[in-house]
């Protein structure tokens, strides 16, 4: 009986040895699973816009020699094969902006092919190129001179493999050894800007008011200028707008109430068909104006027949004049207007006006002046 009961323990442990044995294999071969998809290989890629190879982020419109810098890298830990990847640029389709044909994209590598181009998308493949562990690609794609269009635009690039057979069309396959089908996209975007050079931007102190100024050459097209104004710098707001020549250079300047002690000021320089871009931003410090009042008057100069807004801050409320007075100090116009406290806007005609330098004053009960005269320019 003893032997018997000696025997059945050996027996049960013999089969716990052959389990553990059995659970040891197993989790050696899924380690080793484990470690095949490790050693998958890292395909990475970057795009940023050049002009004339330099990398800058800004087109101009009717610019020349405008390319996308395509970056191709293998990260390992083996080398990629011929045929192996599909990288597809995509841009808008709304005219802004337009890959060049086929016979001007001499900027591929050498083994490198295109599958395809319709001027909106373009599809490469390694073609016989073999990128070794550690090797960068670098692919210069060319664009024809940018339409003047409402920008920024986003450009998107996606990486995709193939299954490493000529042309390269075909969708990867997922093996050992082999790349994922990566479908991430790499994003930039690219901002044009207006034919025209800013020469000058100042942003002063006037009283408790921001006194802006500047000047431009080479305006083509150029349709009006947006003051913007923010409290943190980032997000902005247009608090005045003035009529731009549209051709050659000029001289600007407008004065807007600053209702905080401290504000970030830009211009926003607009094209007539909607393109745009910021100029520099204007950091002013007026310290403490609360309770103070000011008016100002935006556009200015004035655009004939259309009216003008002159924004009010005052502490005061009740029945109001404004009145209009040429250089010589002779009335032209006055219009009766009811005045609430704080800030407010008040329409201001120029029909009737013929061209010159004019001063308008806003006037409370008993002549009492409210802010300073504006001078406004017609």
């Amino acid at each position: 009986m003893v032997l018997g009961h000696i025997n059945r323990i050996s027996i049960i442990f013999s089969k716990n040895l052959k389990s553990k044995a059995f659970l040891i294999l197993a989790f050696l071969a899924m380690a080793n699973a484990i470690s095949y998809k490790l050693v998958a290989q890292d395909i990475s890629q970057n795009i940023i816009s050049q002009v004339g190879g330099v990398n800058d982020g800004d087109w101009s419109v009717n610019q020349t020699g405008c390319t996308i810098l395509l970056t191709v890298a293998n990260n390992g830990p083996i080398d990629l094969a011929p045929y192996k990847i599909r990288p597809s640029l995509s841009i808008p389709t709304d005219g802004s902006a337009t890959i060049a044909p086929n016979a001007q994209q001499t900027g591929l590598p050498t083994g490198w092919t295109i599958l395809s181009n319709n001027g909106t998308s373009l599809r490469l493949s390694n073609g016989t190129d073999i990128i070794s562990d550690g090797e960068v690609r670098n692919i210069q794609i060319v664009f024809l001179p940018l339409a003047l269009t409402t920008l920024p635009r986003t450009l998107n690039i996606n990486l995709f493999t193939t299954d490493g057979v000529a042309p390269g069309n075909n969708p990867g396959v997922l093996a050992f050894n082999d790349i994922s089908n990566d479908p991430g996209v790499t994003s930039y975007q690219v901002v044009a800007i207006l034919p025209l050079r800013l020469t000058a931007f100042t942003a002063t102190k006037s009283n408790c008011s921001a006194a802006l100024a500047w000047k431009t050459a080479e305006e083509l097209n150029t349709k009006s200028f947006e003051v913007q104004s923010s409290a943190d710098g980032i997000g902005f707001a247009t608090v005045a707008t003035v009529a731009a020549n549209g051709s050659g250079s000029g001289s600007y300047s407008v004065t807007v109430p600053q209702r905080s002690a401290s504000t970030y000021y830009r211009l926003k320089m607009m094209g007539k068909d909607g393109a745009y871009t910021y100029s520099a931003i204007k950091h002013l410090k007026l310290g403490n104006c609360a309770g103070k009042e000011w008016i100002s008057l935006a556009p200015n100069p004035v655009i004939r027949g259309i009216n003008a807004t002159l924004s009010i801050t005052t502490a005061y409320s009740g029945r109001a004049t404004v009145k209009i007075t040429n250089a010589q100090g002779q009335r032209v116009a006055a219009q009766s207007v009811v005045l609430a406290a704080g800030a407010s806007n008040l329409p201001i005609s120029t029909q009737r006006l013929a061209g010159g330098v004019y001063y308008i004053t806003l006037l409370g009960d008993g002549g009492v002046a409210i802010g300073s005269p504006v001078k406004m320019i017609s």
